[in-house]
């Protein structure tokens, strides 16, 4: 029952109104802060707002917007410059890492943009920057629906969330259309089956996060559930170490309780304790 301090998006704590200009946003889906800068995938915008610096008071005014030629723009496309849904955003090392969700495909950044509409250098899901449909080849240079990325500025994890996997590069991408080193979730590139059990995942959707521990977590979400890796993974397929949100890997009902989870969609480590937003059952568990 705390009460929030400010709002960002909106001009007060008691307004809700949607809006594209430089203070107002639609839908916000998930937020990434960096170098004292905030991000945030601005779903029904399509596109990623960032304010530079951080918003102390509201409303907070947008600074720069990938994704869209300007601050009041929405248009749809498919280029290098262009945004559906975004999922999600993760910075590190000054790199930029965008799950555009319907397109198919990630975009990269090797720099933070300080202009409106600044096109990315690579896409993964994708063999071009102009391609944006969904192949039908379930490989290792394939994305249906890029639900979810994160990086650390070196490794580069994308939820490939209708083909029910994890990609994942070990060294950085340096080209568009590169394929992964490893999948979780399935135990090759050609599979897209889904599954529980240690090394399943049925439609794994925005949450993924790797820490400085060198743990992996990942959200999969129709099997109502986090699976922990407690050493970044190496080979293909293999088992989580632990779950949350279930008592054993095998099961994968939805429950309301201080164990169970209903379609969580996203998940945060902050020191020793991790956050998992548990969206169906309208909160955020802390543990």
């Amino acid at each position: 029952g705390a009460s929030a301090t400010f709002a960002i998006g909106q001009l007060n704590l008691t307004s809700n109104t949607a809006g594209t200009s430089a203070s107002m946003v639609n839908g916000p889906g998930t937020v990434f802060a960096y170098g004292g800068k905030l991000f945030v995938t601005d779903r029904g915008n399509n596109r990623i707002v960032i304010y530079d610096p951080a918003p102390a008071s509201s409303p907070g005014t947008i600074t720069t917007v990938l994704g869209q030629a300007g601050k009041t723009s929405i248009t749809l496309g498919c280029s290098a410059s262009s945004l559906i849904l975004p999922g999600s955003v993760s910075v590190a090392n000054g790199k930029v890492v965008v799950a555009d969700t319907g397109h198919h495909r990630v975009l990269i950044w090797n720099s933070i943009p300080t202009t409106d509409g600044a096109s990315a250098v690579i896409a993964l899901g994708q063999p071009d920057l102009n391609t944006c449909a969904a192949s039908s080849v379930v490989s290792a240079s394939t994305i249906a629906y890029a639900g979810g990325a994160w990086t650390d500025g070196t490794r580069v994890v994308v939820l490939d969330t209708s083909n029910n996997r994890a990609l994942i590069w070990n060294t950085f991408p340096t080209t568009s259309g590169q394929p992964a080193d490893l999948v979780l979730g399935q135990t090759s590139f050609a599979s897209k089956v889904a599954a529980t059990g240690s090394s399943g995942m049925n439609t794994p959707y925005a949450g993924v996060y790797g820490n400085a521990a060198g743990q992996l977590f990942i959200v999969d979400e129709l099997n109502n559930r986090v699976l922990v890796w407690d050493h970044f993974p190496t080979q293909n397929g293999q088992p989580a170490d632990h779950v949350l949100g279930q008592s054993n890997f095998a099961s994968s009902a939805a429950a309301t309780s201080q164990t169970g989870l209903f379609d969580p969609t996203g998940v945060y480590t902050y020191g020793n304790h991790v956050l998992v937003t548990d969206a169906s059952n309208n909160r955020v568990l802390v543990y």
